[in-house]
Formats: C-alpha cells, sequence, structure tokens
C-alpha cells in the first residue's frame, strides 16, 4: 500500500506557517483546509422478519476539486472512518421494514461529499507532573460533510420517509495524532500521543501501569490512605470469598478461599492488602448459563481448584491481568458469591461498596457482548497513515506525525467503549464508581483512573477527576482552589451530584428489573455519609423538597411487580432527569407543604437496596385540574397543560400516563415549593412547582390516598395575567392531610 497519493500528501502537508500557527498554545482556534471530496457507497440494507442490518460496499470514487487515489493509507484510513460514521447513523431498521414488501434485500447507493478539514487543538485542560496546563496543542484531524440516498423507483415509499430522517444528513470523522515522541516534531508541536502496542499487555504497558500505581499510592492522599490498606488481622475489610489467580508458569490453577482463614495463615500476611476487582458483563440468559459459577453443591470444588480453561474468556483475562501485574488475589462475583443462596447474595450485595472501594484495583472488560468475549484482544494491523514533515527552518528533518480513528466528538473514553455491552448495564454503574481505580480496557487502549487523576495508554499526561468522585468518596469539594468553606454548600454539591449519578444511572438496564435498588445500593451508602439523614428508595428524607421533582425524559413505563413508591425513580424504566435549577442558595425551599413522615420498608439486609413499601404523609392543598396534552409541540417537555375551570394554570409532564390530541384527563395537583434560586441558575428558578397525583380507591389510617403520575410547575403566563398561582390554590383548596404511595 503506497504511503500517501499526491492529493493526500498535499492535503495533509503542514507548511512553516501551519507549524508556527500550531506550535502556538495561546491560539485555540483550527487551522481549517478547502476540501471537495465526493465517494459514492454502493450497498444494501438485508431485510428478514424486521431483523435489518446495513451492508456496504467498497466505494466509487467520484470526481471533486480533491482528487484523492482510493488506494494509499490515508484513503483506506478515510473509506474505514466514513463506512463507519454511515453505518452509526442507520438507526430507523425497523421503520424501514415496515415500508417495504421485499423479503430478503433493498439496494441502496450513498453519496458522500465532504467540504471540511481542520487541525484541531485540544482545548481541555491536561497536567504534566505537578503542573496544570492548558496546551492546545494539535490533537486531532476532522472531516465533515453530509451525505444523501438514493433508492429504486419500487422503493420510493421508503425514499420519501428516510429524506426527513437520514438524507443530506451530517457526517463526521476524527482522526487522532499521534507521533514517537523521540522524534523532533512531537516534542516542537508538543503531540503528546504516543503509538499503540499490539498487545495491552506488553512489556512496556505492564511497566508503565505499574509505575502509575506507584505514583498513586505515594503521591495521592485520596487514594492512598482508604481501607484498601487492611491486613490479614482485619479480615472483615475484605470480601468473604476470593479467587486466588494462581501460577501459569508453576502450572498452579486459580482456587477460591475463604478470607476468615487468612489471618490464620501466616505466609498470607504480606498479600492480602491487594486484590482485584472485576467489572464486566455476564451476557444473556443463554450466555449466563454457561459461566463458570459457584453453587453450594460446587463449593468444595472451587475451594480446591478452578482449571483456567474452564473459565469463558473474559475471567481468563482477568486472572491474566492480575498474575502479570503480581496481585495474588481477584474478586469475580460469580465465582465469590454463592449464586443459588439468597441470603448470600443479600449479604454480599448489600457489601459492594466496600467490596469495590477497598480493591487495589478494579478491571473494568468495556468492550464485548459477554463474559465469553475476550477484552484483551485487539485487532490486528489496525489502519495508520503516516506524515511526513520536513522544515529547514525549524529543524525539522525527519518530522513525522500519524492519524488513527477515533469516534468522531465525545470523550477519549467513550470513543472506546461507545456501544460495548458493558456501558449499559446498571450493576457495572456503581462498580466503576466505587472503585479505588480503575483499569479499563477499550476497543484499541487501556485507561487508568483513580480518585485523583485519568490516565490513557498512550501518553503521560493526564486529566484530574471530575468532583462527583469526590462527592461518592468523601473528598472535600473545591472550588476555585479553596475548600468550601460552608458544610451546607457541601452537602448541596453532594446532593446536586446524587441527583446526577441517578440520571445517568437511569441510561442504565437490568436483567433483572427487581435490581433497580441494589445495583445503586453501594453508591447510595457512600452518599449517607455525606448527607445523613434517611435513605428513601433512591431519594433522602431531608432532600426530599428537590429530590422529588425528577422528572420523565419520555413517557416511561412501571415494571409489573411492585419495585418503589410512586415517587421514587426507582419506580419507573427508562431516563429520567432533574431541573437546572437543581437546589436553592440556602436550606430553605418557600413550602407550600409540610412533610409529616415519609417512611419506606426495606426487603431483605441491605438499608440500601429493595422496598417493598413506601410512603409520604404530606399535609397541604390539593386543586382538582383537567390534564391536557399540548398540541403541535416539537420541543418534548413539557407535554400537558393543566387547567382549572377552563383556564390554563400550570404545565406538567406525566411519568407513565399518556393522552392523545384532543383528550382530557382529571387529576390532583399537589402545589409543593418554590426555589428562591442559585446564582447563574436558569429557567424555573422561581416558578412555584408540585406534584400530580391520582387518587387510589384505597385509604390507609381514614386518609385518602395517592399515586404520583408526573410534576408541574405554574405558567408564568398565568401569574402575570392573573392571581398568583399560589394564591389560585390558598384561595380555591382547602388543606388536608394525604398519602402517596
Amino acid at each position: 500500500m503506497p504511503r500517501l497519493c499526491p492529493t493526500s500528501s498535499e492535503l495533509l502537508a503542514l507548511d512553516d506557517n501551519d507549524l508556527v500557527f500550531l506550535h502556538r498554545n495561546d491560539i485555540k482556534r483550527p487551522l481549517p483546509r478547502d476540501i471537495d471530496i465526493n465517494l459514492k457507497y454502493v450497498g444494501h440494507f438485508e431485510i428478514a422478519h424486521e431483523d435489518i442490518s446495513g451492508r456496504l460496499a467498497i466505494p466509487r470514487w467520484q470526481p471533486g476539486t480533491t482528487l484523492l487515489c482510493g488506494s494509499c493509507s490515508f484513503c483506506h484510513l478515510l473509506n474505514q472512518g466514513v463506512q463507519k460514521s454511515l453505518n452509526a447513523r442507520f438507526w430507523p431498521w425497523k421503520d424501514i421494514a415496515k415500508w417495504t414488501r421485499r423479503e430478503k434485500q433493498v439496494p441502496v447507493e450513498i453519496d458522500v461529499h465532504i467540504d471540511s478539514f481542520a487541525y484541531v487543538k485540544d482545548t481541555s485542560p491536561w497536567a504534566d507532573g505537578q503542573e496544570s496546563l492548558k496546551t492546545w496543542n494539535v490533537h486531532s484531524a476532522f472531516l465533515s460533510g453530509h451525505f444523501s440516498l438514493q433508492f429504486p423507483l419500487d422503493f420510493i415509499v421508503v425514499a420519501v420517509f428516510l429524506d426527513n430522517t437520514l438524507a443530506h444528513k451530517l457526517v463526521e470523522l476524527e482522526f487522532e495524532i499521534f507521533a514517537d515522541q523521540d522524534n523532533s516534531l512531537a516534542q516542537f508541536l508538543n503531540i503528546h500521543r504516543s503509538p499503540l502496542n499490539a498487545s495491552p499487555l506488553s512489556e512496556r504497558n505492564i511497566s508503565n501501569i505499574k509505575r502509575w500505581m506507584d505514583d498513586c499510592d505515594i503521591s495521592h492522599e485520596w487514594c492512598s490512605t482508604h481501607s484498601w490498606t487492611a491486613t490479614a488481622e482485619t479480615p472483615s475489610s475484605l470480601p468473604t470469598r476470593l479467587v486466588e489467580v494462581g501460577n501459569s508458569n508453576t502450572g498452579v490453577e486459580p482456587r477460591l478461599i475463604l478470607t476468615d482463614a487468612l489471618s490464620k495463615d501466616e505466609n498470607n500476611r504480606v498479600d492480602t492488602s491487594k486484590y482485584i476487582a472485576l467489572s464486566y458483563c455476564w451476557g444473556s440468559v443463554e450466555e449466563s448459563s454457561r459461566l463458570l459459577k459457584t453453587t453450594h453443591s460446587t463449593m468444595q470444588e472451587r475451594l480446591r481448584g478452578i482449571k483456567f480453561d474452564t473459565l469463558p474468556l473474559a475471567l481468563q483475562d482477568a486472572v491474566t491481568v492480575a498474575r502479570t501485574l503480581e496481585i495474588r488475589y481477584i474478586w469475580i462475583d460469580s465465582l465469590c458469591i454463592i449464586q443459588d443462596d439468597s441470603k448470600d447474595w443479600q449479604i454480599e450485595s448489600s457489601r459492594m461498596a466496600d467490596i469495590f472501594s477497598n480493591a487495589y484495583l478494579t478491571i473494568v472488560a468495556a468492550t464485548g457482548a459477554s463474559c465469553h468475549d475476550s477484552f484483551l484482544y485487539r485487532e490486528p494491523n489496525q489502519l495508520t497513515c503516516d506524515v511526513q514533515v520536513h522544515s529547514e527552518t525549524f529543524g525539522l528533518e525527519d518530522g513525522q506525525f500519524s492519524l488513527r480513528l477515533r469516534r468522531p466528538r465525545g470523550t477519549e473514553k467513550m470513543s472506546e467503549i461507545v456501544g460495548s455491552r458493558w456501558i449499559t448495564r446498571g450493576w457495572t454503574f456503581q462498580e466503576e464508581r466505587l472503585a479505588r481505580r480503575v483499569l479499563m480496557f477499550g476497543k484499541n487502549k487501556f485507561f487508568l483512573d483513580c480518585r485523583t487523576i485519568e490516565r490513557a495508554e498512550d501518553t503521560e499526561n493526564y486529566r484530574l477527576r471530575p468532583d462527583w468522585v469526590g462527592s461518592i468518596c468523601g473528598i472535600p469539594s473545591e472550588e476555585n482552589g479553596a475548600i468550601r468553606a460552608s458544610k451546607y454548600s457541601q452537602m448541596r454539591s453532594s446532593s446536586d451530584h446524587w441527583q446526577t449519578l441517578c440520571s445517568h444511572y437511569s441510561y442504565r438496564e437490568l436483567t433483572f428489573a427487581a435490581d433497580k435498588l441494589p445495583a445503586i445500593s453501594g453508591i447510595a451508602s457512600k452518599f449517607s455519609e455525606k448527607l445523613g439523614g434517611r435513605y428513601l428508595a433512591g431519594l433522602w428524607k431531608d432532600y426530599l423538597m428537590h429530590d422529588l421533582f425528577w422528572y420523565c425524559v419520555y413517557p416511561a413505563l412501571r415494571p409489573e411487580t411492585y419495585r418503589a413508591p410512586s415517587w421514587s425513580w426507582a419506580s419507573v424504566d427508562l431516563k429520567i432527569s432533574y431541573p437546572f435549577w437543581r437546589t436553592c442558595e440556602s436550606n430553605e425551599c418557600e413550602m407550600y407543604c409540610t412533610i409529616l413522615d415519609a417512611q419506606v420498608t426495606t426487603h431483605g439486609l441491605d438499608p440500601f437496596g429493595a422496598v417493598d413499601d413506601g410512603f409520604l404523609k404530606i399535609k397541604g392543598r390539593l386543586l382538582d385540574i383537567e390534564a391536557r396534552q399540548i398540541p403541535e409541540r416539537k420541543a418534548s417537555l413539557p407535554q400537558w397543560s393543566l387547567h382549572y375551570q377552563d383556564i390554563e394554570i400550570a404545565q406538567a409532564t406525566p411519568d407513565t400516563e399518556k393522552l392523545d390530541f384532543g383528550q382530557s384527563r382529571t387529576y390532583w395537583a399537589l402545589l409543593f415549593a418554590k426555589c428562591k434560586g442559585s446564582e447563574g441558575s436558569k429557567a424555573r428558578k422561581s416558578q412555584p412547582r408540585g406534584l400530580l397525583l391520582q387518587k387510589c380507591e384505597e385509604d390507609r389510617e381514614g386518609l385518602n390516598v395517592f399515586q404520583r403520575v408526573g410534576v408541574f410547575y405554574i405558567s408564568q403566563t398565568y401569574s402575570q395575567k392573573n392571581i398568583s398561582g399560589v394564591t389560585l390554590w390558598r384561595r380555591s383548596a382547602n388543606e388536608s392531610t394525604i398519602l402517596i404511595i
């Protein structure tokens, strides 16, 4: 394969003026190029019982101002990037199937026009040693354009449908820039990324991982002073069981061990402070059934030994990493929890916070769909493109940098793990966030994160960790370099972070719906140390005035089996979020009701786990209102208008209920509170808000019982044109005490 065709070489070349521009770290704007690339892809959709996939053939290169050869290293890299970008955008497979009667294939031609190219600088802050840097050095090459589709005439209905979804849509490509660190150009432009090794466990990579972890132990206060330093004298800080990884060189197989016996074994005292925890995906029900597990009947067999070859590939890889890093023990849930013992599962799942936060290292198998996929495997001969740069002015006689494909936009880490099953699973959410250190294996590179910094395989530079990390593990929040003096401001920040984590967690999936609260109980137990107060099925009693006002991004579903009270976000499936305003500046909202009591009945041994029941006892004012669907509204939220005596008084976002246009339904509106707002907060910071309720047929303790069906905000237009919404509630509704379940 020729290195670069003349057109590619001219497109990627850097002259002296370009070098001056890119060398200056006080300029953050990109270095653009004018290009005109036209490609035609010939492909087809395969359709079988609504199981549709797209396949694209090798492209035909069409004339354009930028005449590429189609066969050099850059052209191959460009082609790979375009195909991946197009495949990522072909999402409406089922919609296509509805419109076609073809049973096998639908041909399609895709015209791609790329008209923008630029060398882009990284504007995010990096650090090198103890110095915080805003490098703004060359980071990537970015291309963009658009594409359109052409279908056969007898497929015209689908073509019309797709014209509103895929035709003339954006296509984006990004190529990461890297270089040998001893190359003169890398030093001149501060290109800090290096070539990737063929193996994640290469000698260089293992040396770096060990060095970075040693530096973390020595230099990072909040990584080195926590309970992972426990020894065999304090076995309670260890998981109940661990897997001793053995030694491949001596033929010693892994085996399950009971940690309460370690304190009696003098030979083990040195190692018991270090163990690895594994975060991975079991896979589908069928794949999980083939996963090696510990049960009552296999316990003694596991204690005697576990043949390495009987482990699924992900577990084999984890044991290999532990052996290579010379860490003697590893915790793997399928082997260290008795899988047919519900009591043991409750005990061990309630200890997840300790298991992952005390682990010396957590391995994240972020690639692969199941435990039967290797996370150490890398595609051989990954496409790259080398670019030569010569400048006598700057003494660059042998300058060279290279390009490799990465996912456009987004973070570097997300580029490596996007689309993986691991990032969609509920249990893995807290496993990563509770960990003291995370060694995450992506498609092409690994990342090492601790509680202080984030590192990537291909660079010595690093980034500082986000604020939510401190909220989980107890690190004091910092603002402008100074620790916040106000105790409430720290608690408010932790409450904000909790809401953010709950929002992110709601995007995750669970094999068993009942795990919704148990799968985040470890994080909740850590937050309880900062927030205090009682934990109520995903909410905190002292922050109910804010925590209650989650909303569903789209109408959600409630599981058939009871999981949480209707006022808890854990009662619904699908995505939830919290308003932009979050909490007030001070510790008090202007309350329009009184929370008399709030209780949940937990299920099992974990106080932060599953619940069997729960209620809020509230004294407040209820207004019977009529909910109507907002017509022809492009924005997804809010979806309903609330009317009292045929006048719109509020707007609401429903949880699970749906209304057709022209349809209406009667509910009860409980006026709740108004935030005083926080500095810089945006819309709704001063709007009174409340809970939209539906009356149940039952009563308890002589009180009317309701369920939450949504949240509402009093319309600003109503308050401006009429009496204030709060006054309306006070004039039209008497106070009453109710239960919300």
